[in-house]
């Protein structure tokens, strides 16, 4: 009985780190991804490809409280980029 409950409670330990790695791993991505958010454009108008990818991670990682607050920041600004520069 103690054996398994032991295993339990690693077992929830072991799923919520890998909860934090995987937003982190995220939200890195998506920071890739935005700073290559100007690939691809023609002229004035940007492809929304790595953009669409980057709010896609970020938006991910805000279910996370470790990266909430900079996912919250890099998906601003995202919206505010693809608005501004990828959406006629």
């Amino acid at each position: 009985m103690k054996v398994q409950m032991l295993i339990r409670f690693l077992l929830i330990i072991f799923c919520l780190s890998m909860m934090i790695a995987s937003a982190k791993a995220g939200i890195n991505e998506g920071v890739e991804y935005y700073q290559k958010r100007q690939e691809g454009s023609k002229g004035r108008l940007a492809s929304v490809e790595n953009i669409n990818k980057a709010i896609e991670n970020f938006s991910s990682a805000l279910l996370t409280p470790e990266s909430e607050k900079d996912a919250t920041l890099y998906l601003l600004k995202s919206y505010y980029y693809k608005a501004e520069f990828a959406v006629q």
